[in-house]
């Protein structure tokens, strides 16, 4: 920024994003945990790393593309709420993991690796029923 690109903010900023240059991906909470439920310890902890790179990787994605992120969270947050039964139903878990992979498509031109991750999380899911 220089004298050919002032920069003026007005009123108040305080607690306020604000972005000078360059872009801003700004997202909800993206933090997913997976509960207690069926399956080794091991097994869970694997799914919650997975579910950790899908949010990362979402929170990567440009601010215009919230909604399709919105969708992908809600999406992997009832996937994940589905292991958790006492015996989760085998076809729900699938339901719900092939949701969760329509979701991510939306943004596949956009992060490669989400879809990738979703799939991922979407087998793993599986697992649990």
């Amino acid at each position: 920024m220089g004298a050919d690109n002032p920069v003026s903010i007005g009123g108040s900023v305080q607690g306020q994003n604000v972005v000078i240059g360059g872009t801003q991906e700004v997202h909800g909470n993206l933090s997913i945990t997976v509960g207690a439920g069926p399956g080794s310890a091991d097994e869970r902890e694997r799914l919650q790393q997975l579910v950790d790179q899908l949010t990362a990787e979402l929170s990567r994605v440009p601010a215009e593309h919230a909604a399709e992120v919105d969708e992908v969270v809600l999406a992997a947050e009832d996937a994940v709420r589905e292991t958790e039964g006492d015996s989760p139903d085998q076809g729900r878990l699938r339901l719900r993991g092939e949701a969760l992979t329509r979701a991510a498509a939306r943004l596949g031109e956009i992060g490669p690796g989400i879809v990738a991750l979703a799939t991922q999380v979407a087998e793993a899911i599986t697992r649990f029923g």
